[in-house]
């Protein structure tokens, strides 16, 4: 009737006069036949439900049953492995790290003996300076008190004063 094939097909159809598109093609069901329909709907579902069992037979049941715990062991199995390799990843990635870690750290220990070496061989340098510094503003002070004293006196005298000095400071 109507294009209607199945009890499906009733689906949308709920009023008495309903505008149907059966095919693309629009078709008007009448009263009677939309009874007739909703009539023959319900026939088949109450049939349907009569000849549905009640439960599954045992065999069944044991077979779902065993079919979903053996995809359900598989898939425990792989989760655990799963989770073995991301902790076997995690630990390779922990020792790996945990080395480059030890290596930072002797590199900057290293790097800090070098720099307290070369802070304290700046510091001997600068020293040796200072005391070269020192003795020769001390050899610059004689020597102007020499050049002072010499020139009060002659050249000649100034000469033989410097050469005696000289003599008694010794090599």
């Amino acid at each position: 009737m109507s294009g209607v094939r199945t009890a499906l097909d009733l689906a949308d159809i709920r009023a008495v006069q309903t505008d149907h598109a059966v095919d693309g093609q629009e078709s008007l069901i009448k009263p009677a036949e939309a009874q007739a329909l909703e009539d023959w709907q319900c026939r088949v579902e109450t049939r349907a439900r009569e000849g549905m069992p009640r439960s599954l037979p045992p065999g069944v049941v044991g077979g779902i049953s065993t079919r979903y715990r053996n995809k359900r062991r598989v898939l425990e199995r792989r989760r655990s492995n799963a989770l073995q390799r991301a902790m076997a990843g995690q630990d390779g990635t922990r020792r790996r790290y945990a080395q480059r870690r030890a290596r930072l750290a002797r590199r900057i220990v290293d790097a800090r003996d070098r720099l307290e070496r070369q802070e304290l061989e700046l510091d001997r340098k600068k020293a040796a300076r200072v005391e070269t510094l020192r003795r020769r503003s001390g050899a610059a002070d004689v020597a102007r008190q020499r050049l002072d004293q010499c020139r009060a006196v002659s050249p000649t005298e100034c000469l033989r004063s410097l050469l005696r000095s000289n003599k008694q400071a010794g090599p």
